[in-house]
């Protein structure tokens, strides 16, 4: 499928919308248009069916890096510290460890909008200070010199021990991204 490239994300250009699908209907259709070949999913908090679209995709058996999957944070979890939390639920609904692009789900007019830009670009330095705060040495790439400085605010970040269980509690054996054929057997 054609992609369309924008900072850094490869988006396949078209596509599957699940406004509206719920339950069995939802996983049935989310399985059924990744086996045709859709490899974009659309989905959001608003809609209802987060768990669904992640039990669809898991049904698919296709790799997680192969699909490029999109949430939106609801209008009304905008703020500091709700945005995150919201996110943490998405993932725990996905039962995934990421999504490809989080959105903002309407601008909420209570909430500067500069205040949930900050949240937003908040998410990624979480995953590698989760990292750094166990001694692992993360080595982020990018082609972008505003991702250098992102990537450099994990060091400012400090997860409390509520949080950084909470991140843990996402791990599965089969989510790992790089993991070629004569790689040992890193999560037994």
């Amino acid at each position: 499928m054609d992609v369309i490239e924008s900072h850094g994300a490869r988006i396949p250009i078209l596509g599957f919308g699940t406004m509206t699908l719920k339950e069995d209907v939802c996983v049935q259709l989310v399985e059924a248009s990744l086996k045709l070949g859709y490899r974009h999913l659309d989905t959001a908090q608003m809609y209802g069916n987060e768990r669904e679209v992640g039990s669809g995709m898991r049904g698919s058996a296709l790799k997680r890096e192969d699909i490029f999957l999109t949430t939106k944070v609801w209008f009304t979890r905008l703020a500091s510290g709700d945005f995150e939390h919201s996110v943490d639920e998405s993932l725990e609904r996905l039962a995934l460890p990421w999504v490809d692009l989080l959105m903002i789900h309407w601008p909420n007019a209570q909430v500067p909008l500069s205040e949930s830009i900050a949240s937003l670009c908040k998410m990624k330095p979480v995953a590698l200070g989760f990292l750094e705060q166990q001694q692992i040495i993360p080595i982020p790439r990018t082609s972008k010199r505003e991702r250098l400085a992102e990537n450099l605010g994990s060091l400012d970040l400090r997860l409390s021990e509520a949080e950084m269980a909470e991140i843990a509690e996402l791990k599965r054996p089969d989510s790992r991204i790089v993991s070629p054929p004569q790689a040992p057997k890193w999560d037994t």
